[in-house]
């Protein structure tokens, strides 16, 4: 499948005026042939998203061109607003003299609405739509107006969409979901008619589970967008969300797991960052304070090693505990068991003092 940020590609070259050909050649991959066909649909605004999709600007697309060249395939470029005029101007198509209608039907990309009102039905669309692909959710669209005319611009009758703060509706949307779809609030002018936008980005945690009872919205409910409505999802598509959920942690576990394998048990410790403790299962290290501050913690991408400067090479971030761990002394004398006691500290493992107090003390009374 071509992606939404390969689309505005495309588009930008096509602007350009490339080949076709030659935009094969970067988008035509030995695991994903692209066929020239796609292109023409693309151009039509048949392919996925591509009639809401705006082009790349020059300078992205110079930029895409460039890193290819150099072997750089994979440098991330900004995705697209899409509240930008531009993308939201290609949902509508001009029908007549201040008339303008949604592009095609409702798909499980976009939803209308007459009305928006803050107690209104647009919770169940935002979830559904947060659990498929993302998409919009347009108020100020009527189904059918007096002509017969399907999805037709009227305007919103208000502006309380706009005026409404954003913390209010994320409020809302927290008290009945979990976890809590994104969204984006605009808006778009044809004359005196204005659209209000919602855009909900895909949950990179979905699915989003109903937490309470909210109008049409149940508990435990599961909503997912199908083309021209939103539904309880099927279970054919909540197994495809879940196993792609395992798959994303899977993945992301797998370099820790190769590094494990590699080194075996009796070579490898987990970071448990934190607790700040290496732990194996069976025996833990534990870092006091004093000791994280004076290690050096480098982010990879960045680790540049010294001859006889040792440093720690690290994969993420380290949060270092604001406890102070007990320190392992193995034996502990008079003085130290009175001072700790009156200081109210313990500067060695506990078993250290029963055993002095047992074993050493020859029976005087002794504070534990």
């Amino acid at each position: 499948m071509i992606t939404d940020r390969e689309i505005a590609f495309i588009k930008a070259m096509m602007a350009r005026g490339m080949k076709t050909a030659d935009i094969q050649f970067y988008f035509n991959h030995q695991d994903r042939p692209v066929n020239t066909g796609r292109f023409a649909d693309i151009r039509a605004g048949r392919y996925g998203r591509s009639a809401v999709i705006g082009a790349a600007t020059d300078e992205e697309l110079q930029t895409f061109l460039d890193d290819h060249a150099a072997g750089r395939i994979n440098v991330e470029i900004a995705k697209p607003d899409p509240l930008a005029p531009v993308t939201l101007r290609a949902l509508f198509e001009k029908i007549g003299k201040g008339a303008w209608r949604l592009v095609g039907n409702e798909t499980d990309r976009v939803e209308c609405k007459e009305t928006f009102h803050l107690r209104g039905n647009w919770l169940r669309a935002m979830a559904a739509l947060a659990n498929n692909q993302g998409g919009y959710i347009l108020f100020g669209v009527r189904d059918n107006d007096v002509e017969g005319r399907q999805l037709v611009v009227v305007g919103m009758r208000d502006d309380i969409l706009l005026k409404t703060d954003p913390l209010v509706l994320t409020r809302r949307i927290r008290s009945t979901f979990d976890p809590t779809p994104v969204f984006q609030i605009g808006k778009i002018s044809f004359g005196n008619k204005v659209v209000g936008v919602m855009h909900v980005d895909q949950h990179p945690a979905r699915p989003i589970v109903a937490t309470k009872q909210d109008g049409d919205v149940a508990e435990g409910d599961i909503y997912y967008r199908y083309p021209g409505q939103s539904l309880k999802i099927k279970y054919s598509d909540l197994r495809t969300l879940l196993d792609e959920r395992d798959a994303r942690v899977r993945a992301e576990l797998q370099p820790m797991l190769n590094r494990l394998v590699q080194l075996g048990p009796g070579r490898a410790m987990v970071a448990d960052l934190s607790a700040n403790e290496l732990t194996d299962g069976r025996r833990s290290i534990r870092i006091d304070k004093e000791l994280a501050d004076k290690i050096a913690f480098i982010k990879e991408g960045h680790f540049v090693e010294k001859a006889g400067m040792p440093a720690l090479r690290l994969v993420g971030e380290v949060r270092v505990g604001q406890g102070e761990p007990a320190v392992k002394k193995g034996i502990v004398n008079r003085a130290e068991m009175l001072s700790d006691f009156l200081d109210d500290t313990s500067r060695a493992d506990p078993v250290d003092y029963l055993r002095f107090a047992i074993e050493i003390s020859n029976g005087e009374w002794l504070p534990i």
